[in-house]
């Protein structure tokens, strides 16, 4: 705050400074105690970084008290002197000019020797390379006149923070002093798509609700804080090769190491679930029974295998041959390539992390490498059925890959400025790769999916009950946010209680982060040195009256509730869950039975 002001100012402000930096710390150590790090424990700069960063940029959204009173302050300042020298207009167009008197408070602004003016003037000096201006305006002096007389008031305080932000974010990139795995992990790190886009999100509806324990595992991973039980090292069994190899703290050893299929399987049904909801706003599928999990017989030569993990049967389109898309979801685990040669986009988004996903995609569009199972058959044949490749990979961050990225919200995303690789690459991918990336491709999904429902049903018209989610967009983007967060703090809780299990000796740590939290109920008998009870239980009746049924059933009762509460209502159509079974085959879906949804959220097949 200090560097903002005028040096004859900054000896009257020290307690104010003083304040700021304060305040900074008491935000630090609430969230030390939300993750349950030891007292007194410091955040580490890059995890303050993330966590001051705007929820707009990927951000927490806690606002910095030493840049916030600094920008609040010169906003203010500017609003009024816009007002009493010029006019106030509403949005209704009607325009009010205030009485002499306010303007020639505010008139001599540029030349007052007042604190109040030369401490606006020394700060928007400060702040003017924070402001989007027109290309045309150059000089410095044209740049203020533009901000005092023409900016839009509107908005002005959030881009400046945001400016602001990247200005910070850019710096710690190009510092080769700090750590390469935050350098390298930073634009995962500051996705969006978990913590972050759940900070403007209605708690009223259940599935909006995560797990306390999985919300606190993926906030260690978004701020890249060190889990407390994995503080000491502790040995994994769990490995292939079982050579003993210690756990990191941050827990990147054990998303590796640990089964990432529920995690996957978590993933993959939230896409199915926020395509089969949006697809039919924008009209790409007909209706929403055209729509398929893992369906068998895409490929003829080998119609067990199930190549998709989501199938999509695309409405008539004259502009393109495509006729499916084949959704395939990928976890990948944590970034470890070296920071040599570090290429940051304006994005801020890094070439790393861009080859990192584009590893994982170019696996996809080769096909499965195992004995009997020849990828570049299977992806010819895919490409002959005129059938769409889309990689949808995701990291250990929640990180979306390009393909899935371009899918959802268009080409112009951070991943433009990279070019893909496929020098290494077969014949029949590097056509997957060409249909995949065509001009007349289905992308952009959830903004069309805005445009159109606003279309169909007028702008005062919400997607859902809530005004935190008005927007087709708003609302997949909550989805999948909780849904990250479950994955991957399930996938990490599931994975420490593991390899806490198979190692002997584990020391208890003084916090709430102990080791019986991560062990199950099933395991904690066995693991635990506690003596048997003397007394045994009573048998278990073999009657089950109505409230223990009812007691019995709530978790799936819940499942099924949460489910119809968080996905939007369609007068015109039924939504149905996105477990939907695997068909038989990949005959129409018309001609095939439907899925609808039980009241406990289970499927029940029958005929409509």
């Amino acid at each position: 705050m200090a560097s903002l002001l005028t040096p004859e100012s900054v000896t009257q402000i020290t307690t104010e400074t003083t304040f700021a930096l304060k305040s900074n710390q008491l935000a630090q150590q609430l969230l030390a105690n939300v993750m349950n790090l030891p007292i007194n424990t410091a955040l580490p700069e890059h995890s303050w970084l993330v966590a001051s960063t705007p929820v707009g940029k990927g951000g927490l959204g806690i606002r910095d008290s030493t840049n916030e009173a600094c920008i609040s302050f010169f906003c203010s300042i500017l609003r009024s002197i816009r007002y009493a020298t010029d006019k106030i207009t509403f949005k209704d167009g009607t325009e009010i000019i205030l009485p002499t008197h306010h303007k020639d408070l505010y008139a001599d602004w540029q030349t007052s020797n007042t604190r109040i003016f030369t401490t606006f003037r020394s700060i928007l000096n400060n702040l003017l390379p924070f402001i989007t201006c027109p290309d045309e305006i150059i000089s410095q002096q044209q740049k203020i006149s533009y901000v005092m007389t023409e900016i839009k008031l509107e908005g002005l305080q959030r881009k400046i923070k945001r400016n602001l932000a990247s200005e910070k974010i850019q710096k710690y990139l190009e510092d080769v002093t700090k750590p390469d795995d935050i350098r390298i992990n930073l634009p995962s790190m500051l996705s969006g798509t978990t913590i972050s886009g759940t900070m403007n999100i209605s708690r009223t509806i259940p599935h909006n609700r995560p797990n306390p324990k999985f919300f606190r595992l993926a906030l260690h991973r978004m701020l890249r804080t060190p889990i407390p039980i994995l503080y000491n090292k502790t040995c994994c069994q769990n490995c292939k090769n079982n050579n003993n190899t210690n756990i990191d703290k941050y827990g990147d050893h054990i998303i590796a190491c640990h089964s990432k299929t529920a995690a996957h399987n978590e993933i993959r049904d939230s896409l199915a679930t926020i395509i089969r909801n949006t697809a039919t706003i924008t009209n790409d599928i007909p209706t929403e029974n055209h729509i398929s999990l893992e369906p068998v017989g895409l490929t003829p030569s080998h119609p067990l295998k199930r190549p998709a993990d989501i199938l999509l049967y695309l409405s008539d389109n004259e502009q393109t041959k495509t006729t499916k898309i084949a959704v395939d979801t990928t976890f990948i685990g944590t970034n470890s390539r070296s920071t040599a040669e570090l290429e940051v986009s304006r994005s801020l988004m890094t070439d790393k992390v861009f080859r990192h996903h584009e590893a994982a995609e170019n696996k996809k569009f080769k096909g499965p490498n195992r004995p009997g199972t020849p990828g570049d058959h299977i992806i010819k044949e895919l490409n002959d059925n005129n059938c769409r490749i889309l990689p949808a990979t995701f990291d250990s961050f929640g990180k979306l890959g390009p393909a899935i990225t371009d899918f959802l919200y268009g080409p112009n995303n951070e991943y433009k400025t990279f070019k893909r690789n496929t020098e290494t690459l077969h014949a029949h991918a590097k056509q997957a790769i060409k249909i995949a990336t065509e001009k007349n491709r289905v992308h952009s999904l959830l903004t069309r999916a805005n445009v159109d429902w606003t279309t169909k049903n007028g702008k005062t018209s919400w997607y859902t009950t809530s005004y935190k989610a008005k927007t087709p967009s708003m609302w997949a983007k909550q989805y999948l946010c909780i849904s990250m967060i479950n994955a991957l703090g399930k996938h990490l809780h599931q994975g420490i209680a593991k390899a806490l299990l198979q190692t002997k000796n584990t020391s208890k740590l003084n916090t709430a982060g102990t080791r019986q939290d991560y062990l199950s109920s099933k395991h904690r008998e066995s693991a635990s040195n506690a003596s048997p009870p003397t007394k045994q239980p009573a048998p278990r009746s073999k009657t089950t009256t109505t409230q223990q049924l009812r007691n019995r059933n709530t978790d799936r009762d819940t499942v099924g509730r949460e489910w119809r509460r968080a996905v939007p209502l369609d007068n015109n159509s039924q939504h149905t869950r996105a477990h939907t079974t695997r068909p038989p085959s990949t005959t129409h879906p018309a001609s095939q039975q439907t899925s609808t949804t039980r009241p406990n959220g289970q499927i029940n097949q029958n005929n409509q």
